[in-house]
């Protein structure tokens, strides 16, 4: 029995121990926050919800891909999928391909759009949050290639972006990433809030 004290007593002192930042993390884990992150990732679960605007909520069903709820209570969906790959240097890119129907109001054909963003993670917090609480990305190029019947109709690259957005971390682990966030918008006449939860699995 010593000598299992001793020898926990001994690996303990040897290996950082990485804990609790997110309200659904582990307690305590033998691998850093960095180590957890680094790999490919691949959308599990997506909520969005908004007091304003056309679009006022939506989800994602790994049957159905997004379904939308408009404000006017109209629904609909489109088959997507997402993959997020971070790397122990800072570096992410965000991969998200979704197909649109064909729209005989609007006279378009069905076609696919992939969505590329490559750029700059970096653990924050502090405050009034731990540290490395929160996920924050800072997008340098912007990619969108819009396929139509298996060619490439239109690629657009925008470079040098100054665009950038930080997540709650909600949970972190070897194998789930859960990302929130949450604003609230005051003025004189109306409280408009916007929240999204993202939930990830492993791949790699």
């Amino acid at each position: 029995m010593k000598n299992w004290l001793i020898y926990l007593l001994i690996l303990f002192s040897i290996v950082p121990l990485s804990c609790q930042k997110g309200d659904n993390d582990p307690a305590l884990s033998l691998r850093t926050r960095k180590n957890r992150l680094t790999g490919t990732w691949e959308i599990e679960s997506y909520e969005f919800n908004a007091s304003f605007g056309d679009i006022r909520s939506i989800s994602y069903d790994p049957t159905l891909g997004l379904v939308y709820e408009s404000s006017d209570s109209l629904s609909y969906s489109r088959t997507f999928s997402w993959e997020m790959v971070f790397d122990g240097d800072g570096l992410y890119s965000s991969i998200k391909n979704e197909d649109f129907p064909e729209d005989s109001i609007n006279g378009s054909e069905a076609y696919k759009l992939t969505s590329i963003e490559k750029g700059i993670w970096e653990f924050t917090g502090g405050n009034d949050s731990p540290s490395k609480s929160k996920l924050a990305f800072f997008a340098e190029e912007n990619s969108s290639t819009r396929t139509d019947q298996g060619s490439n109709i239109d690629i657009t690259v925008i470079s040098n972006t100054t665009s950038a957005f930080v997540y709650d971390i909600d949970r972190l682990t070897n194998k789930e990433l859960w990302l929130t966030y949450d604003i609230v918008q005051t003025s004189a006449f109306e409280e408009q809030t916007e929240s999204i939860e993202i939930k990830f699995v492993k791949t790699d």
